[in-house]
C-alpha cells in the first residue's frame, strides 16, 4: 500500500508521543483519491472456531458475575452487554459492556500451559500504536492498526499480549504477525489467556484536549489511541457476515445495526468524526475530506447510538436548540443507565444523559479546523 495514502491520519502528529508516524508525507498533500480497497479479513489466531458457530471452542470464559445456569460464562467474551448479572423487577439484565471479542488460545506449551498462539494482524496496515507497558493499561500490552477500507480508517486493536514483535509504523501484510497471546493486563491470569481483538472507528482527534477538561487527576498514556475514543462493533457478526459477502463495507455493516436512543445537542462546527466517516451524515453525500470543512452546518446536530454508544447517524438541523435532549426510540421500564453503559439516566418516557453520557457527547462534537496541507 503506497506510504501517502497509509498515513493520512497518521503523519505528523497524530501518533501518540510513544509512536512514531508510518510516513512523513499526509496523504492530503497528495493528489491521489483514499484507498478504497475493500476488507478482507483473516482471523488474528489459529483459532477458528467463530466459523463453527463459536461458542466456549471459540470465546474465553469470563469470571465477571454471568447468572448461573443461565448463561454460560463463555458467552461473557463475546461482544455486547454480556458481563454484570442484576436482577430487576423488569426481568434480568447484564450491564456490563465488552467492546470486543476474547479469542480462547489453543496453543498451549506443554510446561507451565503457557499460551504460544501468535497473533496476526486481521489485514493489511500501519501500525500505529504499540503499548509495550502493562501496568498502563487495562489492555496490558496493546497494538493498534490503522486499515484503509473504502475511504475511511479503522483500527483493530490486540490486547492482553505477552510479547510485542510489532513496532510503531510498521507496515503490515494481511496475517502478519505482531506478537503473542498473553495474559497482561488487569484481571487476568494465565488460566483464562486470550486475545481480545477489537475494530474500532476513532472518534476524535481532538480526544487529548477533552482528557485533560475531564480527567484532571490521571496521565493518559496513550494519545489517541485510547481505548475511550476508539468505539467498537460487533467483530464477530463482522467476520461472519465479510465471509458471506466479500465486497462488504462498514457503513454497509452499520447500517443494519439497532439504533436505540437520539442525542439533539446545539452545534458548534462539524464534528472531527465525520473528517474520517462522512457516511454518517447525509447532509455530506458526495462531499470528500479533499473539499475542505463546509461553511454551513446548521445550528444542531441529532446524532443516533446504539446501546453501546457507537454513533450510527450525524444529522444536521436547522432550528437553534438551547440544550441537548435524549430520546430512547422503543421506551422500556428498564432503567436506561443499565442498557446504555451508563450514558442515558431515566426510564420509560423519562431520558437524560448523565453526566458520562454529557462527557461522551462533548467528544464526539468536538471540532478540529481544516487540516489539509498541514502538519497533522
Amino acid at each position: 500500500m503506497p506510504c501517502t495514502l497509509v498515513a493520512v491520519f497518521v503523519a505528523a502528529g497524530l501518533c501518540a508521543s510513544s509512536a512514531s508516524p508510518a510516513c512523513a508525507q499526509s496523504a492530503w498533500d497528495s493528489p491521489e483519491e483514499l484507498p478504497q480497497r475493500t476488507m478482507q479479513l483473516v482471523l488474528p489466531t489459529g483459532n477458528d472456531a467463530l466459523y463453527r458457530n463459536g461458542g466456549p471452542e471459540f470465546y474465553q470464559y469470563t469470571d465477571r458475575r454471568m447468572q448461573p445456569g443461565v448463561a454460560p460464562a463463555w458467552e461473557g467474551g463475546k461482544y455486547g452487554f454480556v458481563r454484570n448479572f442484576r436482577a430487576t423487577r423488569h426481568g434480568p439484565v447484564y450491564t456490563r459492556f465488552h467492546e470486543g471479542i476474547d479469542i480462547r488460545s489453543v496453543d498451549r506449551a506443554s510446561e507451565r500451559h503457557e499460551p504460544r498462539d501468535i497473533v496476526h494482524s486481521i489485514d493489511e496496515g500501519v501500525v500505529v500504536y504499540v503499548n509495550n507497558t502493562s501496568r498502563q493499561s487495562s489492555y496490558g500490552r496493546y497494538v493498534v492498526v490503522e486499515h484503509w477500507w473504502n475511504g475511511s480508517p479503522f483500527y483493530s486493536l490486540y490486547a492482553h499480549l505477552g510479547q510485542v514483535t510489532a513496532s510503531a509504523g510498521q507496515e503490515v501484510a494481511r496475517g502478519q504477525a505482531l506478537g503473542v497471546m498473553g495474559y497482561s493486563g488487569v484481571g487476568l491470569n494465565r488460566r483464562r489467556a486470550h486475545l481480545h481483538l477489537e475494530v474500532n472507528l476513532m472518534l476524535s482527534r481532538s480526544f487529548q484536549g477533552w482528557y485533560d477538561e475531564h480527567y484532571t487527576d490521571d496521565e493518559n498514556h496513550h494519545g489517541i489511541y485510547n481505548g475511550m475514543n476508539l468505539a467498537g462493533l460487533d467483530v464477530a457478526e463482522l467476520y461472519v457476515q465479510a465471509r458471506d459477502n466479500p465486497s462488504l463495507s462498514i457503513r454497509q455493516f452499520l447500517a443494519d445495526q439497532d439504533p436505540f436512543y437520539t442525542v439533539i445537542a446545539p452545534a458548534t462546527g462539524m464534528p472531527d468524526m465525520l473528517w474520517r466517516y462522512p457516511w454518517l451524515s447525509p447532509d455530506l453525500e458526495g462531499w470528500s475530506p479533499m473539499f475542505g470543512t463546509l461553511a454551513d452546518f446548521g445550528s444542531a446536530w441529532e446524532i443516533t447510538f446504539t446501546r453501546s454508544g457507537l454513533p450510527l447517524r450525524f444529522e444536521a438541523l436547522d432550528h437553534e436548540v438551547t440544550e441537548t435532549r435524549v430520546r430512547v426510540l422503543d421506551p422500556s421500564p428498564m432503567p436506561y443507565r443499565y442498557l446504555t453503559n451508563g450514558r442515558v439516566a431515566g426510564s420509560g418516557n423519562e431520558a437524560s444523559l448523565s453526566a458520562s453520557g454529557r462527557r461522551y457527547v462533548s467528544l464526539l462534537l468536538r471540532t478540529t479546523p481544516d487540516l489539509r496541507g498541514t502538519p497533522w
